[in-house]
């Protein structure tokens, strides 16, 4: 009789060597028995030498595909193959499957899918409300992504985008789980209302590839606080209507140059926005494209701009003033309390635009003048303009890198006044210059 020597009983929270074996073995007998199993429980057509997955009759609440079925290769899975399958919570996705169909996993209660890397293409709907997806890998294979792929997959929170080229409308709104996102340099487009209602989200970066942001693509994505050439791209021409409406948490806008056209409401309801610069090719403002930005206080508009919408900048509440660099631009419609400057030498200006008084923002210091110098211990001089400007003053110490302090703000009420700088001897050097409010 075999005999065999004894082992020190394990710790009853560690498997014992032979325990491990048994297990594996009977893992092994599992996946032995499962792949034909599951093969039967597979509904397909084979066509022109492969096979596609029409749908599925089992009860396994993990699906792992084959890559070959009767000797021949599963090339896709069909429209609807897996649709609001509520007992799957994981399926793997062969290599060899090029294709994913529409609605073949929508909702689905999967909490992991593993999605093969030859995949060229995923249908619209594929996955989507699949509320229980945590994580999403998208292989570099994919080149397109349809419309409502993840749509409302709320629990996704993890998300890795391969190369596609463009995103699909409706590709990922409402995954309310996703906090951070970055777009791959392979994307030229993103369709109308791929990210919308999107809440969760708070980091954003978008490629340089990236050519044009579609209408409601971002629309309430009430985490985004800042958005720059960075997180928009370099190369974005146009940002569609209503892109980025009701974005209330947005405090920070920096559009880039490549920017030239903002759509209608783009920012509309972008209630938390307080600092907002806008890129010197814009020429078209949509209409209402900022309506209701109630934190903004003051903005320039570049000389690019020729047309701007009506409405664009009305309802912005705490906008005092809006400095023109050009010419004036046609439409546009503004509100109180805000006042319109413009600067010499642009032309189409009178006395009011837009519904609002306009005046020549035209401030000097004559270096004649007599409070030009040190007097009583302050350098100081007079500024002079057309009256009832304001003006700000800045300093820095030297032009090389310089690093500008706002040292007062002034209105020429009657069309002169005086500033004088009592901290001026206590620096090297001191170079002023004015800006708008």
């Amino acid at each position: 009789m075999n005999t065999v020597a004894p082992i020190e009983s394990p710790s009853p929270f560690t498997p014992s060597l032979a325990a491990l074996v048994g297990r594996w073995l009977l893992l092994f007998a599992f996946l032995l028995l499962s792949v034909p199993t599951l093969r039967a429980q597979l509904t397909y057509t084979a066509e022109n030498g492969a096979i596609t997955i029409t749908g599925y009759k089992g009860t396994t609440a993990q699906v792992i595909i084959p890559e070959t079925i009767d000797g021949l290769p599963v090339r896709a899975i069909g429209n609807s193959a897996f649709d609001s399958r509520l007992d799957i919570y994981f399926v793997s996705i062969p290599d060899s499957v090029k294709g994913i169909g529409g609605y073949a996993f929508n909702r689905c209660s999967m909490t992991s899918v593993s999605i093969g890397k030859n995949v060229t293409s995923i249908g619209g709907s594929a996955f989507a409300g699949c509320t229980g997806l945590t994580s999403l890998t998208i292989p570099n294979s994919v080149t397109a992504i349809g419309d409502l792929a993840f749509y409302q997959c709320t629990g996704l929170t993890s998300l890795s985008i391969g190369n596609v080229t463009s995103l699909g409308n409706y590709t990922f709104a409402g995954c309310t789980g996703l906090t951070s996102l970055t777009i791959p340099n392979s994307v030229t487009y993103i369709g109308d209302h791929t990210f919308a209602d999107c809440t969760g989200l708070t980091s954003l970066k978008m490629p340089s590839s990236l050519l044009s942001i579609g209408d409601y693509s971002f629309s309430r994505c009430s985490g985004l606080t800042n958005l720059d050439s960075a997180s928009i791209g370099k190369s974005v021409t146009s940002i569609g209507n209503y892109a980025f409406f009701g974005c209330a948490r947005l405090t920070s806008l920096s559009i880039p140059d490549s920017v030239t056209a903002i759509g209608d409401q783009a920012f509309s309801g972008c209630t938390g926005l307080t600092s907002l610069s806008i890129g010197n090719r814009v020429n078209y403002i949509g209409s209402f494209a900022f309506i209701g930005c109630t934190g903004l206080t003051r903005l320039s508009i570049p000389t690019s701009v020729t047309y701007i919408g009506s409405y664009a900048f009305y309802a912005c509440r705490g906008l005092t003033a809006v400095i023109f660099k050009g010419n004036q631009p046609l439409s546009g419609t503004f509100d109180e309390p805000t006042t319109l400057y413009y600067l010499p030498g642009t032309a189409g200006w009178g006395g009011s635009y837009a519904g609002r008084p306009s005046l020549l923002w035209n401030p000097s210091a004559p270096t004649q003048d007599p409070a030009f110098g040190v007097r009583n211990g302050k350098f100081g001089f007079k500024i002079t303009g057309t009256a009832n400007i304001p003006v700000v003053v800045e300093a820095c110490d030297s032009l090389t890198e310089p690093v500008w302090l706002p040292l007062a703000t002034i209105t020429l009420t009657s069309g002169s006044s005086l500033f004088s700088d009592p901290d001026w001897a206590s620096h090297p050097s001191r170079v002023y210059r004015f800006r708008s409010p």
